[in-house]
């Protein structure tokens, strides 16, 4: 019974203890459940700022993100963005066949045949660096060179990697390579392209001047026996010593003709050096060399030059032979590098590496891709253009042989011109009638005022006719106002102070040519500019100053007036009153002459205001 009570309360006590490990876990995992929500939170705020930030600095994000997240903008995105590619992949698919279509004009292959070498080109261009838009024409300058297109295929690549390890341009490379294959009779690209680099590894010379000059001495060379190798090796031997690459080529050319004019071989011969061997084949250059230095060894300068002359040399060959015979050893060992110049393309391509020469094999796969996807539209683009040119050419046969077809043509011809001209007849008619109006008015201005006249000009002849005809309204008006009024006097006056047409255009004319006078001109007086002022006399304005303001010194201005008496004569008719005159008295002739001076000076008064 005791042990029975002790393992209850032993049980007991286990399960509190349990239960408080339970509860002190369950604390623990709450307390890490809400900080884990809590740095959750935190980041999803911190995110949610950032993309507002990155919003704001990029236009158009939100509302990006809003058709992403739409299935039907993105499902209509994806349909448009599907057709360009495809339309441009069709566009880049019909520039290569155009491309080869031009390799295809020189190599002259059928559609299969040309398909075949259309895609091996291709695969060439796709793990080389040169663009792959730029390949068609790149192969084509191979064959135009003069390759068959199974000779041209294999030199392509190595070509394709000379230009790049040379860093010159694939026609350089190109010519260099094919001219050096058809010279020699060496028919890999490969093999030509390491004895070239390798050159250009002895040689202090660039891959293109190599390019340029060695080709041209290959002939003279060949002629002399000489292999391509050893003309290599003294190319990057003269150009290692100094000598410019067209210098050397001098140099080269000349030597090796003369070691092939018989009458330089003999005099060789005569001192002992023989330029061939017992069958008559040419010995090596650095045979020959070795010979005439065993000949030439401890002999003095003048020694030398008396052997050279035996032999009959010229300056120009006896410089490079003396050039080479300065350290033959060195010369031996460049043409040794250059007839074991395996490889020498391949490591100049791993030093010519750049970094984004492996972004330009990438993108030029992925053209391929895209090529290849563009060809399968290729067909269905000449089946739509030949079904247009058929249906074009059945018209124009139609045309051509249907006299019915013509009438109907020119039945709907004519039909079309009868609604076109009834649809633009109003606009026409109103065309015209503006354009007759306007000739019109141009006509009349020119026939009443001259051709040429301004409109300024126009009116000043016109406003004459305006102000006489307005005289006479406004007369008539004070006449029928004074009729209504009974003024008798007032309608004998209505009249009195019209003018004639005449002095209206008179005094239009006078107001105009005052219009246009210069203006008055400015000068400067005492660092100040003023108006120039005309001739005065200086007492009479002095005097017509006090007696028009009653004081002197005023800045008042005022002008001199000269009365001309002959002129006061004639304005009082004198001559043509003289009888009326002569029974005046003296009290009337003095009336008269005051009313006369004062209508005299009223005028004068009212001309100067």
């Amino acid at each position: 019974m005791g042990a029975g009570q002790a393992k209850i309360e032993l049980l007991l006590e286990l399960r509190n203890k349990i239960k408080a490990g339970m509860s002190s876990a369950r604390s623990q995992i709450n307390s890490g459940v809400s900080s884990m929500k809590l740095k959750l939170a935190e980041l999803k705020g911190g995110a949610s700022e950032a993309f507002n930030s990155i919003s704001d600095q990029i236009p158009g994000l939100d509302q990006a993100m809003k058709l992403i997240t739409n299935p039907y903008a993105l499902v209509t995105a994806g349909v448009v963005a599907l057709a360009a590619a495809y339309i441009k992949a069709s566009g880049m698919a019909m520039d290569w066949a155009k491309g080869m279509a031009k390799v295809n004009v020189t190599a002259q292959l059928s559609k299969n045949e040309l398909a075949a070498l259309s895609d091996q080109v291709m695969d060439i261009g796709a793990r080389n660096s040169t663009p792959l838009e730029d390949v068609p024409e790149s192969f084509n300058k191979i064959v135009s060179a003069g390759l068959e297109v199974k000779d041209a295929l294999g030199a392509f690549e190595p070509i394709l990697k000379g230009a790049k390890a040379g860093f010159t341009d694939l026609d350089t490379v190109a010519a260099a390579t094919v001219a050096t294959m058809n010279s020699t009779g060496i028919m890999s690209a490969t093999k030509v392209l390491d004895v070239l680099f390798a050159t250009m590894n002895k040689g202090n010379a660039e891959f293109k001047d190599i390019a340029d000059y060695l080709p041209k001495i290959i002939p003279m060379a060949d002629k002399a026996g000489q292999s391509f190798e050893d003309l290599a090796g003294a190319f990057a031997y003269f150009t290692a010593q100094g000598f410019k690459s067209d210098q050397t080529a001098t140099l080269l050319e000349n030597t090796f003709k003369a070691i092939s004019d018989p009458r330089i071989t003999d005099g060789f011969k005569k001192i002992g050096v023989n330029i061939y061997d017992a069958h008559g084949k040419a010995k090596p250059l650095l045979m020959i060399l070795d010979s005439l230095r065993t000949k030439l060894k401890g002999l003095s300068s003048e020694a030398k030059n008396k052997i050279f002359k035996t032999i009959g040399a010229d300056g120009e060959t006896v410089t490079a032979i003396g050039a080479m015979l300065k350290d033959y050893d060195k010369l031996k060992d460049i043409i040794g590098f250059t007839n074991k110049a395996q490889g020498q393309l391949n490591e100049a391509m791993k030093n010519a590496e750049t970094p984004g020469d492996a972004w330009v094999i990438i993108n030029n796969q992925i053209k391929q891709g895209m090529i290849e996807i563009g060809q399968t539209s290729l067909p269905m683009i000449k089946a739509v253009g030949q079904s247009i040119l058929d249906t074009i050419a059945y018209w124009k046969d139609l045309y051509k042989n249907s006299m019915m077809f013509r009438d109907l043509l020119s039945v709907i011809g004519a039909a079309y011109k009868f609604l076109w001209d009834a649809i633009t007849s109003g606009t026409t008619a109103a065309y015209e009638i503006i354009k007759v109006l306007w000739n019109g008015m141009i006509s009349f201005k020119d026939a009443i005022f001259g051709a040429g006249n301004g409109f300024e000009e126009m009116y000043v002849k016109v406003k004459p006719y305006i102000l006489w005809i307005f005289q006479y309204v406004e007369a008539i008006g004070s006449a029928l106002k004074s009729l209504l009024t009974l003024d008798m006097a007032g309608l004998s006056n209505s009249f009195k102070d019209t003018k004639s047409l005449n002095e209206i255009t008179n005094q239009v004319n006078t107001e105009y040519a005052e219009l246009k006078k210069p203006k008055e001109k400015l000068v400067t007086e005492g660092g100040v500019k003023k108006k120039e002022e005309t001739t005065t006399n200086k007492g009479a304005s002095d005097t017509g100053s006090k007696n028009a303001s009653g004081t002197t010194g005023t800045a008042q201005q005022i002008k001199n007036l000269t009365i001309n008496m002959d002129s006061m004569v004639k304005m009082g008719d004198f001559v043509s009153k003289n009888q009326e005159i002569a029974s005046m008295s003296k009290k009337q002739l003095e009336e008269w002459f005051t009313e006369l001076a004062a209508r005299m000076l009223r005028n004068l008064e009212t001309s100067y205001n």
